[in-house]
């Protein structure tokens, strides 16, 4: 009788571990890169998954859950390629078999862009004006004037200098005085990866400044175009708009200025002392010492 338990307890511990399939974990597995850019093309890989299965991208992923679902990608062949979304975070990943079961799930991590784009405020129509930027430089990529009323490029350049550093294109103004943007276009990712609004005036000039500075530093300024003698250059306080410093523009080049010794954002102005204008208004950020 003892010998017949023991029997049927071997054969019940048997068919309760062939209860497990051991290929599921290897079979739903998702193989991606944990982090990429904005917009960055990505191909994601499922091994040995069977037809039918989807990709879903959720985010963003905060301390508080893991957002909402973004977008639903097919998969073809047990791979799926998908486009990352344009701004930088934290996401996530899921295999959702056919049955409509998550299979898996892994982070995935949209990295800070490290496209700047920069430009003097103040352009007037017709004006050939500096733009600064830093992008990846890949082939293809521009540096676009862009009418967003129209939908058209106006005048654009090849954003062919180093990667990663920070380089000077010239863009001609358009005829006439309206809202745009300058946008660095990625001819692989058929996509703006950055943005940056601006205003054209009636021709008059243009003020160059620096976007950072730290507390005492000393610092230039200029403005291109027309000088009187009620022209001046301004420190001001971005919050309360309290002027912090003031240096008539006597003479064409550049001027001299010290940042203020409290960090913060700050404005840098070009007016007309006559009227009490504002002619060209650039943002200061000043970082402590």
């Amino acid at each position: 009788m003892r010998a017949r338990v023991l029997a049927l307890a071997v054969i019940a511990i048997a068919s309760i571990t062939a209860s497990f399939p051991s290929s599921v974990s290897l079979a739903t597995e998702i193989e991606a890169p944990t982090t990429v850019d904005p917009a960055d093309s990505v191909t994601v890989r499922v091994p040995s998954a069977p037809p039918g299965g989807t990709i879903e991208l959720w985010g963003p992923v905060t301390t508080s859950g893991r957002g909402a679902r973004l977008d639903t990608f097919a998969m073809t062949g047990g791979s799926a390629a998908i486009l990352a979304p344009d701004q930088p975070g934290s996401y996530e990943l899921r295999y959702i078999t056919p049955a409509g079961k998550i299979g898996d799930r892994v982070a995935f991590d949209v990295a800070a862009s490290p496209i700047f784009l920069s430009a003097p405020q103040g352009i007037g129509t017709g004006i050939a004006a500096p733009v600064r930027w830093r992008g990846p430089a890949e082939a293809g990529d521009m540096i676009q004037l862009f009418d967003p009323a129209t939908g058209t490029v106006l005048a654009e350049a090849p954003a062919d200098g180093a990667r990663g550093a920070l380089n000077t294109v010239r863009l001609p103004g358009p005829g006439r005085v309206g809202a745009y943007e300058l946008r660095y276009w990625s001819a692989r990712r058929n996509i703006a990866l950055r943005r940056l609004p601006i205003s054209i005036g009636e021709a008059d000039g243009w003020l160059r400044a620096p976007l950072e500075v730290t507390t005492g530093e000393r610092f230039q300024v200029e403005w291109k175009g027309p000088l009187d003698g009620s022209r001046a250059y301004r420190i001001t306080d971005a919050a309360t708009g309290a002027i912090l410093a003031e240096v008539p523009a006597e003479a064409a080049g550049p001027v001299s200025l010290k940042a203020p010794r409290r960090a913060g954002a700050h404005r840098i102005q070009f007016v007309n002392l006559a009227t009490g204008s504002v002619i060209a208004d650039l943002p200061l950020d000043v970082d402590p010492n």
